[in-house]
């Protein structure tokens, strides 16, 4: 049955919830398990798809092959601003199912986001990964996105001592 990628709606908030906690918890949860909440989806993941879906700078596509959902992305829209005086897309969160993948299904969400977004007037479209992430790295460049900038952190804060330089 060919895969099916869909704008969501309200019925669609528990699909869309489970799919963001997966991707939560292999993603996040494997590269920055220190700074990630694991329990987010009980407390503020109904919350968080209602307010997607009530905004109209805010895109949720739900990948189906047949009924069953198979994955999701969530995008928003940004700028213009003063500095960057260009409006932009961001593609927020991407998650597939393991035993779905490689199927064309994730292409397929990319290709609805950025439809979307230059419908919207979105100059340049962008997404992050963890550095560690490789795979989803070489899916975003295999795509057309182009390294363009690097965040750096530090997580010591609470108990560092300020550095001499």
């Amino acid at each position: 049955m060919p895969i099916r990628v869909d704008v969501a709606t309200r019925d669609d908030i528990s699909e869309i919830i489970a799919s963001a906690d997966a991707l939560v918890a292999t993603d996040a949860g494997r590269y920055d398990p220190d700074a990630t909440d694991l329990g987010w989806a009980v407390r503020t993941g109904s919350a968080y798809a209602t307010s997607l879906l009530a905004s109209d700078d805010s895109l949720v596509l739900i990948a189906r092959d047949g009924d069953a959902v198979i994955g999701h992305l969530v995008a928003r829209m940004y700028g213009p601003g003063s500095v960057h005086p260009i409006r932009g897309a961001e593609l927020e969160s991407i998650h597939v199912y393991p035993e779905h993948r490689g199927r064309g299904s994730g292409e397929q969400l990319v290709n609805g986001f950025l439809a979307w977004a230059a419908d919207r007037g979105a100059q340049r479209a962008s997404v992050t990964a963890y550095a560690d992430n490789e795979g989803a790295q070489r899916f975003y460049a295999r795509l057309g996105f182009a390294l363009k900038s690097v965040i750096l952190d530090r997580d010591d804060l609470q108990d560092a001592e300020p550095r001499q330089t």
